[in-house]
């Protein structure tokens, strides 16, 4: 049986932190590797130039939470995956869209940067996150 709750609270848990991660990685490399002081176009430009990082921090931070999720079912089989997985797809897509292209911030980019420039990435970050109830699963 499907926690739709359970599936939210992790699919949201692992954004925030994956969107994070990026933002902390663009940080870190600003502060001590000695680049000019942040301000908005700076940033901007690393945020973009570290979207190859991105599946690195999905495929470990979505796959703790699937298998935090799919702990917590009571019978867990590769179907409930399977679904699991389509949803949180459907949701990083929507979640991308609005959060990363549609809203104008240092971070966003515009509808053919994201998925003509960084094509590959996109792919393998959208294709880590519906796997990644698999292999939670494989740790249970």
């Amino acid at each position: 049986m499907i926690r739709v709750d359970r599936l939210l609270y992790c699919f949201i848990l692992a954004y925030v932190v994956v969107s994070l991660l990026e933002i902390i990685h663009v940080i870190v490399k600003i502060k001590f590797f000695s680049m000019k002081p942040l301000d908005a176009d700076i940033f901007n430009d690393l945020f973009k130039k570290n979207k190859a990082w991105r599946p690195l921090y999905t495929v470990i931070v979505f796959s703790i939470l699937g298998y935090a999720y799919d702990s917590s079912l009571f019978q867990c089989n590769l179907l409930s995956c399977l679904i699991c997985g389509l949803i949180w797809l459907f949701l990083v897509l929507m979640f991308d869209l609005v959060l990363r292209i549609a809203i104008k911030s240092p971070c966003s980019f515009d509808l053919d940067e994201f998925y003509n420039d960084k094509y590959l990435f996109v792919i393998l970050n959208y294709g880590l996150v519906l796997i990644s109830p698999f292999v939670g699963l494989l740790f249970l």
